[in-house]
């Protein structure tokens, strides 16, 4: 195939050789001059075609950094699209403009299957607003993310990190591995978004060191039918709480479904009979080791549980029980009520969730003000990571309400922030008004009570609720405190694991 050059140049000779007779001399000039011109055509548009090339393919790279935004997994910002991925070739301009997104690692712990493609979301929609950073989650499940949460702070891995509020979070701070957060919060108004009492849960001496974006609440979820049936209101206080007990035993139904099978769910009897009783700084003070477990205080709240076991208010297979083993017995009016966190809002068969009621665990002292188990998810900074003000756009990001809904809507809990919007979970929409209406939070039990203790302690629970010796009781948790206070002298902060 004849190129465009050859064609010019078998033109111009036969045009000159048809008039060469007339005109020899001028013709010849001529010749000479056009060949020239033609030449030198040649020689300058391959550059020419090549630079228009360069210059395209330059533009489609920076259209593509700005407005594509990064993901895992894909090629770093600014890569030349397939068939010019040789970058030796591009201006030094071009390259000057092209800059790799900055990696921000965020670890997460996965409860739930819908997890995953959760934060997924989040990552997609936080990297739109911010082009310029990479988010790379790294989930893990309960037990192993616990294990790996202290290394991940102590080496600055994971920038940015899930947590728990309340003790848990403070213990982490008193070992010095989390960024005070209290001018994020101070610039950002938060005071204006979050409640007193929430603020309260992630601060430790007056310095903030997290960000709450979900949380549920712990009540009594009774059924509806069932106690109109037997013509029984919703008990208010210890005294018709029991008498609730007998009403239900006679009519031969189980009062109140507990269970053991997950271990910490009789933690939660523990929790509310001492705060309704002895009130939350008491009862945090007691999960602190500050308090003697043999205190009259303490025994008085075994001896309330004890008035509950006694009066048979509790089913007898409690070790088979796990959290989800106690519903299906109050879907089908077998049982009356249970202690338990809303967190099974997303488990409910929408034909059965109008016949179950919520209500507050009943008042035993009237003197105590309304406290309330309200566990608290946070996310913290480590103190060694190396991109804090990366961290800071992420945190501002994640306390939007628009994205602490999303994220509470997704996981059947709601969103602690002030303005986010109506939750979709039936019963998560009664989380606000006891958030907003308590005197106080507490986080529950095990979030609670130095983590060395946990497992002993719900061992005892399970066996007070099959034999309720409340001096046995006190006692063993007595000496589990002095022998994790032992320890904490030796070792100055309780580990988290």
């Amino acid at each position: 195939m004849k190129t465009h050059h050859e064609e010019n140049v078998q033109t111009a000779v036969k045009y000159v050789a048809d008039s060469h007779n007339q005109h020899p001399i001028a013709n010849t000039i001529w010749l000479v001059a056009w060949l020239f011109i033609i030449t030198l055509t040649a020689f300058l548009s391959p550059i020419t075609a090549d630079a228009s090339v360069v210059s395209n393919n330059a533009t489609r790279d920076v259209i593509s950094e700005s407005k594509q935004p990064a993901k895992s997994g894909d090629e770093p910002s600014g890569a030349v699209e397939q068939g010019f991925r040789d970058k030796s070739s591009l201006p030094k301009e071009v390259l000057s403009k092209e800059k790799a997104p900055a990696t921000l690692n965020v670890a997460v712990l996965y409860s739930t299957p819908g997890h995953r493609s959760l934060f997924e979301g989040v990552r997609e929609e936080f990297e739109q607003h911010h082009p310029d950073i990479t988010l790379n989650f790294t989930g893990l499940v309960d037990a192993s993310y616990k294990q790996a949460l202290v290394p991940w702070l102590e080496s600055g891995e994971m920038d940015v990190l899930y947590w728990q509020a309340g003790e848990r979070l403070k213990n982490l701070v008193l070992q010095d591995l989390l960024l005070p957060l209290t001018e994020l919060w101070q610039s950002q108004q938060f005071d204006q978004a979050f409640p007193e009492t929430v603020k309260n849960l992630v601060s430790v001496n007056q310095d903030v060191y997290a960000i709450p974006y979900s949380f549920y609440t712990w009540g009594l979820f009774y059924n509806k039918p069932l106690l109109e049936k037997l013509a029984i209101a919703p008990p208010k206080n210890w005294v018709e709480l029991l008498g609730m007990c007998e009403k239900i035993s006679k009519a031969g139904k189980v009062p109140i479904m507990i269970g053991s099978g997950d271990p910490w769910l009789p933690a939660a009897w523990f929790d509310y009979i001492d705060l309704r009783l002895n009130g939350l700084a008491f009862h945090q003070a007691l999960l602190a080791g500050e308090i003697a477990y043999t205190d009259s205080r303490v025994k008085s709240v075994f001896t309330h549980w004890q008035q509950l076991i006694e009066a048979n208010c509790f089913n007898s297979d409690h070790q088979l029980v796990t959290w989800r083993d106690m519903l299906p017995p109050l879907y089908r009016q077998m049982t009356a009520m249970t202690l338990l966190g809303n967190f099974f809002d997303n488990h409910i068969p929408t034909n059965l969730a109008n016949d179950l009621g919520f209500m507050p665990f009943p008042t035993i002292n009237s003197k105590i003000a309304q406290f309330e188990n309200v566990p608290m998810d946070v996310v913290m900074v480590a103190r060694k990571t190396k991109h804090a003000s990366l961290a800071m756009k992420f945190l501002s990001f994640i306390a939007q309400p628009e994205i602490q809904s999303k994220i509470a809507n997704a996981i059947g809990q709601s969103s602690p922030h002030l303005k986010a919007s109506k939750e979709k979970g039936h019963f998560a929409r009664l989380n606000r008004p006891v958030l907003t209406s308590a005197d106080g939070l507490d986080q529950y039990f095990d979030r609670g009570v130095s983590q060395s203790m946990v497992g002993a302690s719900l061992a005892i629970f399970a066996e007070f609720i099959e034999v309720p010796n409340v001096e046995r009781a006190t006692a063993q948790l007595e000496q589990l405190r002095l022998k994790n206070l032992k320890s904490s002298n030796k070792d100055s902060v309780p580990s988290t694991q």
